[in-house]
């Protein structure tokens, strides 16, 4: 009874504080999507989300380090928020499974086959297929190849941001920036689907 009235006593403080999380969470999604699509060269926020997350993922993390990359990549409206999801041990989450794509019960098939589709490509170019096997089918750690498989889709920002006069060199980045958000946004979905399309390339 007493633990009864203790809840009762403290529920008016924990729903706005839950709220405030939710909040939180919402704005720093927000943010981290914008910065993964931004590929432009006076502030490419994909280089720097891409650098954090290695930070994130790596196998002595400095999640220090990465909140100072996703700070130099981000707008100061994006970046106010970091810190406090920083704190909170939800910002590398956040930043493996930020996109703009929500999509509906029907249209989730359609968008793994997205996925498989630039999947499908990768494995057909000689050096896509190592990197596949090496650094994503074969990285036990989903988070470190998620990184693995995002590295291998940034390839054509990568590219743009040492020589901009590359021929269609911002359409490719930024359509490199939108397989990286449909692998994210997959990976938010249903990360052992994301990974099993990986697999029956290799099984």
């Amino acid at each position: 009874m007493r633990l009864f009235k203790l809840v009762i006593l403290l529920l008016p403080g924990l729903l706005p504080a839950c709220a405030w999380a939710q909040n939180l969470s919402r704005d720093v999604l927000a943010g981290l999507a914008e910065q993964w699509n931004y590929v432009d060269l006076d502030q490419n926020g994909n280089l720097h989300c891409l650098k954090a997350l290695d930070f994130f993922t790596a196998k002595q993390p400095d999640p220090a380090a990465a909140l100072i990359e996703l700070t130099q990549g981000a707008q100061p409206r994006q970046a106010q928020y970091y810190p406090s999801a920083g704190t909170q041990g939800t910002l590398a989450n956040l930043l493996a499974t930020a996109s703009t794509i929500f999509p509906g019960p029907a249209a989730v098939d359609g968008l793994f086959a997205q996925a498989a589709t630039a999947l499908a490509n990768t494995y057909s170019q000689k050096d896509g297929v190592d990197n596949l096997y090496k650094n994503v089918y074969k990285e036990p750690d989903q988070a470190r190849a998620l990184f693995a498989l995002l590295s291998i889709a940034q390839k054509p920002i990568v590219d743009y941001g040492k020589d901009p006069t590359i021929p269609m060199g911002r359409k490719k980045a930024v359509d490199a920036a939108k397989v990286m958000e449909v692998y994210r946004t997959c990976y938010r979905i249903d990360r052992a689907r994301l990974f099993s399309l990986i697999r029956q390339f290799f099984n």
